[in-house]
């Protein structure tokens, strides 16, 4: 999914407040973890499942791109 677009639900659902920091997003079709990191991001728990090995192994180097950060701010790691 466009990170635009994952940014833009996530600001509805928190405006609407659906969503809040530690809640728990599960995404079906992970692709190269767009909705995964935004979510970390934004101090949420998520899951991701993907059946297609390139996606699979696209997410995680996209995971690891922001591991650091991640842990610097103690938000959850996908």
């Amino acid at each position: 999914m466009a990170r635009g677009l994952v940014v833009r639900i996530f600001d509805e659902l928190f405006a609407l407040g659906a969503l809040r920091p530690g809640d728990l997003v599960v995404d079906p079709f992970a692709g190269i973890g767009s909705t995964l990191i935004e979510a970390s991001s934004r101090g949420m728990r998520s899951i991701g499942c993907e059946l297609e090995s390139r996606f699979i192994s696209l997410c995680k180097d996209n995971i690891e791109l922001h591991r650091r950060t991640w842990e610097a701010m103690g938000r959850p790691i996908p």
